[in-house]
């Protein structure tokens, strides 16, 4: 369990959440509220075991709510949401092959707009799906830990780049965020192996500034 909170904890940093809950379904198909960070909000538990995060859970899809404002799928939750002073969403799956088993649910304090990192969130829900399935093996215990070590590490590099980015570039850090993915989209590369090249050498910032602006 710590290790899931540790993980849970990491995800929340990562997007800028205000929440994150880890949620399973049993073989009864009820929900159960694994983790949340912070654990103060699971008072709300209309937003704990949410509409999104249930979708997401049962069906082993990413399931995002970009604006409760502007969303009109789930009532209940949008009242929910609003009450807690949450604005965004984001569930992602925990699938083990075909099966659905959880989902990782980020809530956000405004609209979950395009700059946060959705594709480091993904790969700590399918860690917590290793860690949730694996057997208590010691050897299959330290193989979890150091796959999540390597995740924040990475995730380190990427937001020392992104820093790095944004002084360079006079913007906010998730736009940097956003230009970091655009860069690395555009020379075909991870945008983990690109940070770790702005931050090995600084000087390729400003050619990687003027290739993003060119037409």
């Amino acid at each position: 369990v710590v290790a899931l909170e540790r993980l849970v904890a990491h995800a929340v940093d990562c997007v800028d959440a205000s929440l994150g809950v880890l949620l399973i379904s049993d073989a009864d198909d009820t929900m159960h509220v694994l983790a949340a960070i912070p654990d103060s909000h699971v008072r709300h538990a209309d937003l704990a075991s949410s509409a999104p995060a249930v979708e997401s859970a049962r069906h082993g899809s990413i399931v995002l709510v970009d604006d409760v404002t502007d969303d009109n799928r789930w009532p209940r939750f949008n009242e929910s949401a609003t009450a807690a002073g949450i604005r965004g969403a984001r569930a992602f799956p925990l699938r083990l092959e075909q099966r659905a088993l959880g989902s990782l649910t980020l809530y956000t304090a405004e609209p979950w707009g395009t700059a946060r990192n959705s594709v480091t969130a993904q790969t700590l829900a399918d860690l917590a799906t290793i860690v949730l399935t694996q057997a208590p093996a010691p050897a299959r215990q330290r193989t979890s830990a150091a796959q999540l070590n390597a995740v924040l590490a990475e995730q380190a590099v990427l937001d020392q780049a992104a820093g790095m980015l944004a002084q360079t570039a006079r913007v906010s850090i998730p736009a940097a965020f956003q230009l970091l993915l655009r860069a690395a989209r555009s020379q075909r590369l991870r945008p983990a192996v690109l940070a770790s090249r702005i931050t090995m050498d600084p000087q390729s910032l400003t050619a990687i500034i003027d290739v993003l602006e060119r037409p």
